[in-house]
């Protein structure tokens, strides 16, 4: 049985990287890449790319989710979804995932984007987001860790979410939390942009990549929770590094208007 997965594995193998080399994606560019920052859009940009199959693009995530490699071919794309080793080969279309940048060693000719977010309302969807699976019972398989960040209070939370996942965003660019070096690799992108700017992002994506991305919205968290004063400026205390690096983002992506 080990043999048989094995010899399917390199052939499916083999057959990517055939089928990969074909492509040339606006510019001369191969593949593309997301960084895809938690809470920021990502997953609304993986369904437009998913949706260029020409197949319903939840059916195709979900496929992604179900595959162990977590790569499929849908009709002539090659997608991948959270895979190191595979992501790292660059035999994909479309690839993504939050491993952070530092990471991860992407083939030549890869178009790289990643969206940001106005930290607050970042660090907010993310809690709002964890409130509802517990209040609503839902067995998503991030609570088996995250759930245990909620603690009794939105204080207890912010005591217990590690640095890496509160200020996520400059942590997918910079290992030290430095602003200056996550700018500066964030900037080096094919495409950054805002959650805020994500009708422009879209738009100057498809421009760059000669590409027809639909504009999509997944998944929006039906819990809003209020933050008191006291709570607000503990929150800003915290994310001050990150609410400078958004700033510096922002600056950029109008530069680039």
């Amino acid at each position: 049985m080990k043999i048989a997965k094995k010899i399917k594995k390199f052939f499916v193998f083999q057959r990517n990287k055939i089928i990969s080399q074909k492509y040339n994606i606006g510019n001369g560019y191969k593949r593309v890449y997301l960084f895809h920052i938690r809470k920021t859009g990502g997953t609304s940009l993986n369904f437009s790319f998913l949706s260029l199959s020409g197949s319903d693009e939840a059916a195709v995530y979900k496929k992604l989710g179900q595959e162990e490699s977590h790569c499929v071919l849908e009709k002539d794309k090659i997608f991948v979804g959270w895979n190191k080793s595979l992501i790292e080969k660059g035999n994909y279309f479309y690839a993504f995932s939050h491993i952070p940048a530092h990471e991860l060693n992407l083939p030549p000719k890869t178009f790289t984007i990643s969206i940001f977010r106005e930290p607050i309302k970042r660090i907010m969807s993310h809690y709002n987001m964890l409130l509802e699976y517990k209040q609503k019972n839902i067995d998503h398989k991030c609570m088996k860790i995250e759930g245990q960040w909620l603690g009794e209070s939105f204080n207890d939370f912010l005591d217990l979410i590690p640095k890496k996942y509160l200020l996520n965003q400059l942590y997918m660019f910079s290992s030290a939390f430095s602003v200056k070096e996550a700018g500066e690799r964030a900037l080096n992108c094919g495409c950054v942009f805002t959650t805020e700017e994500y009708a422009s992002g879209i738009k100057r994506i498809s421009n760059k990549l000669n590409l027809d991305l639909k504009y999509l919205n997944i998944r929006k968290s039906s819990y809003n929770y209020q933050l008191s004063e006291k709570e607000l400026i503990m929150l800003k205390l915290k994310l001050e590094p990150e609410i400078e690096l958004y700033e510096k983002i922002c600056q950029q992506f109008r530069y680039d208007q």
